[in-house]
Parts: C-alpha cells; sequence; structure tokens
C-alpha cells in the first residue's frame, strides 16, 4: 500500500511539474521579448542582460516550475487524498463525483477576469489525477476505521494552527533560513538555489501591480504635449512604452477619453484629466481588475504554511500511534498519539520561534556581539535592527562585516540602515561585494533606506552589472527609492 500511494504522489506531482515548467517556460518567454526590447530602447532592466540567456533555458524554466509543485501542486495533492479517504465509504465513482464538485467551483476565482488555461489546469490535473488513482488502486480497509480515526487528529491539528500560522510570516522563515540553512553547508546550497530560481515562478504569478516593470502601448492618436505627459507620468510608475503586441497596458484615446485594456481587450475607460490627477488610483485598479493569478497566489501560499506542518503533524502521529500499547483501546491511543504529536510539532517550532530577539539591554547586547557566537551575534543584531538602535554605538562594531557567518554578515548590514556612523556607508559598500546573494540584497536595501543619493553610482552598478537577478532586484528598488528614474 506504501508503494502504491508514493506512487500515486509522484505521479500527480510530476503532472503538476510538468505544467508548472510549461507555465514558468511561457512566462520566461514573454519576460526575455520584453525586456530585450526595453533594453534595446535604453531602459535599465530587470532581470538585466545577464540573465536575458536564461529566460530561454529549460533549466531555469524547470527550476521555477519546482516552487510550484512543492507549493500549490502538492498541497492540492495531500488535499485529494485526505478528501478521497474520507470520501472512500461512498463508493469510488460518487467519492470521485464528489471531489470533482469540490474542485470546480474554484475555476470561476481562476478565470472570473479572463480565462486562465494555465492556472486552471494547476487546480484540475494534480488533484483529480491523485484522487482517481487513489480511489482505483489504494485497497479499503477491512472492517473500515471508526469516523473518530481521522476526525480526531485532524480537529487537533486544526485547532493548533492560532499556534502555528505566526511562524509562517516573514521572522519564521527568517528564522528558518539563519538557523537552519545559513549554519551549513547544505543548507546554504538550498538558499542559494531558492535565490537564483524563485523569481522565475513568482515573476509568471504576479498581477500588473506586483511586477516591477510594467509595459504599455499607445494605440489610436495621442498627440502633442498630452503624449509627452502621459509618457512622463507612466515612467515615473515604471510603466515604459513598447511596440510589442503582448504589452501589459493597451492605452487607446478617443476625444478626451482613454480607454485601458489589455491586447484585443478594454477594461474600462477613464478620463485623462481624472489619470493625470491619480495615475497610481487608476493603475491600481487596472491592476485588480487584469489580475488572474490572485486565487492562485493564495492557494500557493497556504499550501506552503499549513502542508509542510501538516505533514510534519502527521509523521509524528503514525511515529507515536505506532508505538503506543494497542492495550490501550483505539479511541485513547488516538488522542494520545494526536496530542504527543502536536506537543512534537509545537517543541520545533519554539526551538525556533520566530522573532526570538535578545533583550534589549545595552551590556547584554554588548556581550552577545563580542561573544564570537554567530547565533548570538545574529540575535543581537536582529534586536537592534528592530529597536531602531545604532550598532555604531557600541565598540569594534565594524568587525562584525567581516564575520565568516552569512546571518550575521546579513542582520549587521539591515542594522547599518538608520546608523549614524560615518563608516556606515562604506561598510555597506563594501557588503556590496559579498559572496552571499543575501547579505547583497540586505546591503542594498540598507543604502536605499539611508537616503544618501551618492551611493546611486554603486547601486546602479549593482544593478547593471551583477549576475544575480534577486540582487538587480532590490537594487531597482534602492535606486527608486533614492529618487532616480528611467530614462530611455
Amino acid at each position: 500500500m506504501v508503494a502504491r500511494l508514493l506512487t500515486i504522489v509522484f505521479v500527480s506531482l510530476c503532472s503538476s511539474q510538468a505544467i508548472g515548467t510549461v507555465h514558468v517556460f511561457l512566462s520566461n518567454r514573454d519576460l526575455f521579448r520584453t525586456m530585450t526590447d526595453l533594453h534595446g530602447r535604453g531602459f535599465a532592466t530587470v532581470p538585466n542582460e545577464k540573465v536575458f540567456p536564461s529566460l530561454l533555458d529549460p533549466v531555469s524554466a524547470f527550476c521555477g516550475g519546482l516552487f510550484l509543485t512543492f507549493t500549490i501542486g502538492a498541497g492540492l495533492v495531500a488535499a485529494s487524498l485526505f478528501l478521497t479517504r474520507i470520501l472512500r465509504p461512498l463508493g469510488r465513482v460518487p467519492a470521485f463525483a464528489v471531489l470533482l464538485l469540490l474542485i470546480v467551483p474554484s475555476l470561476f476565482w481562476i478565470n472570473h477576469n479572463g480565462f486562465n488555461p494555465l492556472g486552471s489546469a494547476h487546480w484540475i490535473v494534480p488533484p483529480v489525477l491523485a484522487g482517481g488513482l487513489a480511489l482505483k488502486l489504494l485497497p479499503e480497509e477491512g472492517g473500515g476505521r471508526p469516523p473518530w480515526g481521522i476526525a480526531v487528529p485532524a480537529a487537533v491539528f486544526v485547532l493548533s494552527l492560532p499556534f502555528l500560522l505566526p511562524a509562517a510570516g516573514i521572522d519564521g522563515f527568517l528564522d528558518l533560513r539563519d538557523r537552519l540553512l545559513l549554519s551549513n553547508a547544505p543548507g546554504r546550497a538550498a538558499s542559494d538555489f531558492y535565490y537564483r530560481y524563485t523569481l522565475y515562478a513568482a515573476e509568471a504569478v504576479k498581477s500588473f501591480d506586483q511586477k516591477l516593470i510594467r509595459t504599455f502601448r499607445l494605440e489610436g492618436p495621442v498627440e502633442g504635449m498630452g503624449a509627452s505627459r502621459l509618457d512622463t507620468l507612466l515612467e515615473r510608475e515604471d510603466v515604459l512604452p513598447t511596440a510589442l503586441p503582448r504589452a501589459d497596458l493597451v492605452i487607446r484615446k478617443n476625444g478626451e477619453t482613454l480607454s485601458f485594456g489589455t491586447p484585443g481587450k478594454t477594461i474600462f475607460p477613464m478620463d485623462f484629466k481624472i489619470f493625470v490627477n491619480g495615475p497610481q488610483k487608476t493603475l491600481a485598479e487596472f491592476s485588480r481588475r487584469t489580475d488572474r493569478w490572485a486565487f492562485i497566489r493564495k492557494a500557493a501560499f497556504h499550501s506552503l504554511v499549513l502542508l509542510y506542518p501538516a505533514l510534519l503533524y502527521g509523521l509524528f502521529f503514525a511515529l507515536v500511534l505506532s508505538v503506543l500499547p494497542r492495550a490501550s483501546g483505539q479511541l485513547l491511543r488516538t488522542v494520545l498519539a494526536s496530542g504527543l504529536a502536536l506537543a512534537l510539532l509545537l517543541g520545533g517550532l519554539f526551538l525556533a520561534a520566530p522573532g526570538q530577539r535578545a533583550p534589549d539591554n545595552g551590556s547584554v547586547l554588548l556581550s552577545m556581539l563580542r561573544s564570537g557566537v554567530p547565533a548570538e551575534q545574529a540575535r543581537a543584531l536582529r534586536t537592534l535592527a528592530a529597536a531602531g538602535r545604532d550598532v555604531a554605538s557600541f565598540p569594534g562594531f565594524e568587525a562584525l562585516g567581516e564575520s565568516p557567518s552569512p546571518a550575521v554578515r546579513y542582520w549587521f548590514a539591515r542594522s547599518l540602515s538608520g546608523s549614524r556612523s560615518e563608516k556606515a556607508r562604506s561598510l555597506l559598500l563594501r557588503l556590496l561585494a559579498d559572496g552571499r546573494m543575501n547579505v547583497v540584497t540586505m546591503a542594498v536595501e540598507s543604502l536605499g533606506k539611508r537616503g544618501d543619493r551618492a551611493s546611486i553610482p554603486a547601486i546602479r552598478d549593482r544593478l547593471e552589472t551583477s549576475p544575480h537577478w534577486y540582487v538587480q532586484l532590490y537594487a531597482y528598488k534602492a535606486l527608486r527609492r533614492l529618487g532616480w528614474r528611467q530614462t530611455g
């Protein structure tokens, strides 16, 4: 049975990976065309020309697709297997019919802003395949299992969500990275993989508003000062002109009325004067009306934050249940196994509790910074950054930038964003050459937060010369924060 279950999961995830790879490849191809066009017009692009070849590389599409597979794909497969286990007593055909009825209504939300075949495929194929194979290949349990055999552990897990969900915030992910990934070579390799390939998947499901650089095309006569003013307003919002057919925004003008739309479709009319007085509001409304991926993004996020804790909980439950004496009774064993599994899960989260920081006490923080223990130094720097305290007020702070720990250098870069020390800028500029991508991104971000326009040339250099898309992303945001504008 275990072999069959693993085969079902593998086949279903392969179907998700195939859809994800095609999805990311098509997105990469469109992005390649857009960015090469903008680059040829003299605009700065993200990604830059060093990344352009990877946009046509199937390996990048496959690796980007992995992020979709192990979020929404894995979540839907797990949910489908759980539901088929509950529905199995109804019989194969009725159970499969109910599964379809549970899946199909969500297609309305996936397609309500326009037909979305890839989004629909993500939502339908893996769970339907998993459910159908499970009903066909997995044997029914002899004598059946009492309803509470599933209900009790499921209820305990659901009741634990208020304790688990806070760990899904940004602090929780940072703790996971600092403690479990950056502290060892395999973890650093996993972190590098994430930073190298996650943006390929992210770009494929972004809305108009979420894209860093957007494109527009004018259709119809927009002449004189009106056209120049329109171009200026849009370029200030990082919406740049293109002649490509697949522009993100198509603007048509009839008299004094602007029509906002996508290629071949009008979304809404807009008075030119109203647009001039509030372009951000208009573009946000356009994004809301054209976003076809909002539902998929939410499903992927909830799959990420719920699936893997649920899998750990299920593993702990199975292990504990297997060692409890059968003489204690099936109901009592189930209740005990559920409670102990939850305790193990919460205990693990406590060891890596999100936002664990040091006491905001100067002498304690100084002792931690001088300890030479990377975990303690990182905690102290994280506390300083959260409290807005100046790291330069601690003697010998400069040495933290030379720490062998990527987590220490990351938090050191972050803590320098608000430092009043004259050395802060030079220390951050030095960290722009750090060998760890996440350290460089934080150095770039901190330079942007400091508001010193003298840093623009160094950040612009990172934007144009870095081979890492993630660094380019942060560099572009930092430049915009410092008042830099595109000039094609």
